[in-house]
């Protein structure tokens, strides 16, 4: 009987072999950029509905006397605070999947199989890597929580009638503390 066998080299099938862990290799990066830019995408889409929703908060605010860069800056806070939590949450699962063999079939080749390793540096990058993605997503919602006017925004807001009322508190307060230094 006649078995379908091929003579190679060592050299040659090893040849093989870091070519299909190179084109292994640009696969994982490719879908894991994809990955990165659909994150980034529902991390800013997620924002924006927060922050819409949330307009007449940053509003009053606004007229309560923060600047719009202290505005800014929260919600450029919470945006990376979000990410770092979300990287921790995946670094978490990635030590669970530590020691984990894979298997696959490469044509022409046969079995490739690799055992993933986590180390300290790659969570660290991959940590760091998820909170500048929170940075860079986090750029536009933050710009859009400050570009109303304080007017047009409580206008738009149910949070009119809490800015209304904090207000009167605040003035009331104040002539309180007034005639109380006059008395």
């Amino acid at each position: 009987p006649r078995l379908g066998l091929q003579l190679v080299s060592e050299t040659a099938f090893f040849g093989r072999s870091a070519m299909a862990a190179r084109e292994l290799t640009l696969l994982v990066y490719f879908v894991s950029g994809l990955l990165a830019v659909g994150a980034v995408l529902s991390a800013v889409n997620t924002l924006y509905a927060s922050i819409t929703a949330r307009q007449g908060e940053f509003a009053a605010l606004r007229a309560i006397g923060f600047r719009p860069g202290a505005v800014w800056g929260s919600v450029m806070r919470e945006s990376v605070m979000m990410a770092a939590g979300g990287g921790v949450v995946g670094c978490l699962a990635a030590l669970a999947l530590d020691g984990a063999e894979f298997r696959t079939l490469v044509s022409g080749i046969g079995f490739v199989s690799f055992v993933l390793r986590m180390e300290a540096g790659v969570l660290l990058s991959g940590l760091a890597f998820a909170v500048s993605m929170g940075a860079l997503g986090g750029v536009l919602p933050a710009r859009a929580s400050v570009a109303r006017s304080v007017v047009e925004a409580l206008q738009r807001s149910t949070t009119c009638w809490l800015v209304a009322g904090l207000a009167g508190l605040v003035a009331a307060a104040g002539m309180a503390g007034t005639a109380q230094g006059q008395g």
